[in-house]
């Protein structure tokens, strides 16, 4: 898995009296300063007849199995983009602020799609996916899409469609150092 997985190299942060940097080493931990952060890309989502929905925006939020937040939520900018049965995002970007090794057991990444209800003068979730510590990896990722309400236990989940719709993001593993607050990605 994504946390005992061996690294073929890693970054070590030198610092010196005019600059920081980091450099490549084969072999070496990271030190304490440099840390694992998780990055998405938001690419599309299917959907039943996404032209409709006013004013689409994605919600990211990381919470732990009893619902409470381990960060706060971070809101994605809007897409006005329709193509077929998908609402395009076009490669959104947004970056967790906690390192991937403070997420407790049983954490998971929640991406919830709202809208406006002109009708109802609110924003209200049309769906959810969810992605566990355990399915996360390096590059393009495929969830399935669920109906509200949200369901951070998981106990009970139901598919918004039975069609081959699926959320689609890239996932980016980034070593950011603490001191400079240099990011490297890990692809």
């Amino acid at each position: 898995d994504l946390f005992t997985k061996p690294r073929p190299a890693f970054l070590l942060h030198v610092e010196t009296s005019d600059a920081c940097t980091l450099r490549v080493v084969p072999g070496a931990p990271p030190t304490d300063t440099d840390k694992l952060y998780l990055a998405f890309r938001i690419e599309k989502i299917g959907l039943p007849k996404p032209a409709r929905l006013v004013d689409p925006f994605i919600r990211l939020s990381v919470l732990d199995v009893q619902g409470r937040p381990i960060e706060n939520s971070h809101d994605l900018a809007m897409s006005n983009c329709v193509e077929s049965s998908y609402l395009v995002f076009g490669g959104t970007a947004t970056r967790l602020r906690t390192p991937l090794h403070c997420f407790r057991q049983g954490s998971a990444i929640y991406f919830q799609l709202f809208h406006y209800k002109p009708g109802k003068r609110k924003t209200s979730l049309k769906c959810w996916s969810v992605m566990e510590m355990d399915e996360v990896n390096q590059g393009a990722a495929v969830l399935e899409v669920y109906k509200k309400p949200l369901d951070p236990a998981r106990k009970k989940l139901r598919l918004l469609t039975n069609k081959d719709l699926f959320f689609h993001i890239v996932i980016d593993l980034e070593l950011r150092c603490q001191v400079c607050c240099f990011s490297y990605s890990c692809t």
